[in-house]
């Protein structure tokens, strides 16, 4: 291994077939500084959902590497249930010391979404974890300026203590390599991300 950086982030999306355990393994072989993980199911596949019962293994994995778990996937404000769901899920990234959670807004448009995600953002902020918005293309929020609107619409402060406020961070796909993380009203030039996170997607 070379002493540069690690800051880039291994999405779980990327080797979806492996578990959370051999993520982190391989990304620290690699040399990236952080992993994501599924944590709130239904995973899009089986073996990557991060699970209570791994917490241990997890736990001694990360003492062992170099890796930090950054993003925590992947939170549906669409659903009949109420937000509170999410927060087994988001108590387990918050104990292997998760540093961001991703909503999205996937089903039928719904009035609710902004109330609903006033209260994700109130959730994770229970747990020290940043709430981000990601847009979709298959999702009612597609672009970066619909997820700056709907955090606006939900009336979410800015915490200026924080790198990214909580849910005034909108997660980008560019170009559909990188995942970019920019503050609401800051440019980021699409050659200089603030923050990049490796996803196939």
């Amino acid at each position: 291994m070379t002493s540069r950086p690690r800051s880039l982030s291994l999405d779980c999306l990327t080797l979806p077939d492996v578990a959370p355990v051999d993520l982190l393994r391989v990304a620290d072989e690699v040399g990236y500084g952080s992993i994501s993980l599924w944590v709130q199911p239904p995973a899009m596949f089986e073996v990557m959902l991060a699970t209570h019962a791994m917490s241990a293994d997890l736990t001694r994995a990360l003492a062992d590497s170099s890796i930090v778990v950054g993003n925590l996937e992947v939170f549906n404000l669409n659903t009949d249930e109420p937000i509170a769901q999410f927060e087994p899920a988001i108590a387990l990234g918050a104990g292997l010391g998760a540093a961001t959670a991703t909503a999205i807004d996937f089903g039928s448009p719904r009035a609710d979404i902004a109330e609903r995600l006033a209260a994700f953002h109130a959730l994770c902020a229970q747990h020290g974890i940043v709430a981000l918005v990601e847009p979709i293309s298959m999702g009612n929020v597609r672009t970066p300026q619909d997820g700056l609107d709907l955090i606006q619409t939900a009336g979410v402060e800015a915490k200026p203590d924080r790198a990214f406020n909580a849910v005034g961070t909108v997660v980008l796909e560019h170009p559909q390599t990188f995942r970019m993380n920019a503050a609401p009203g800051c440019k980021v030039a699409p050659h200089q991300p603030r923050a990049m996170q490796a996803s196939p997607m």
